[in-house]
């Protein structure tokens, strides 16, 4: 009979711990957003399931963030978390955001946001 109520109990904690750390990823790349976008306007529309990834390497890491920087969406001064030394995984999500315009013109953009696996730092930003 213990049973019975020990398997439910455990799938709710997998499932409050995965939104605990959806809602920690979507609050840092707001945060983020907010510190470094050119347009400090900016509103998150979509944001997709956390994913990892250990093919990440310090090389591809350094292209995105330079095709970030040449982008324009990004302040030039952007302040990147680095990468863990510990592990060569990344947590990534893709987050589909909009941007108001001078004229109130909403644009819509979409960015591949790399996170530390503690989801305390962005690591690099695909466009």
């Amino acid at each position: 009979m213990k049973i019975y109520r020990i398997i439910p109990a455990a799938l709710l904690l997998l499932v409050l711990a995965g939104c605990g750390k959806q809602y920690k990823a979507k609050a840092l790349v707001s945060e983020f957003l907010e510190m470094y976008a050119v347009n400090a306007s900016t509103s998150i529309e979509k944001i997709t399931n956390l994913d990892s990834t250990a093919y990440i390497n310090d090389e591809v890491i350094e292209q995105m963030r330079t095709n970030a920087k040449k982008s324009g969406l990004l302040k030039p001064e952007v302040r990147y978390g680095n990468r863990p030394v510990h592990s060569k995984t990344l947590l990534f999500t893709t987050v589909t955001y909009s941007i108001i315009g001078n004229n109130d013109e909403r644009k819509e953009y979409r960015q591949t946001f790399y996170l530390n696996p503690e989801l305390t730092e962005v690591v690099a930003v695909k466009e």
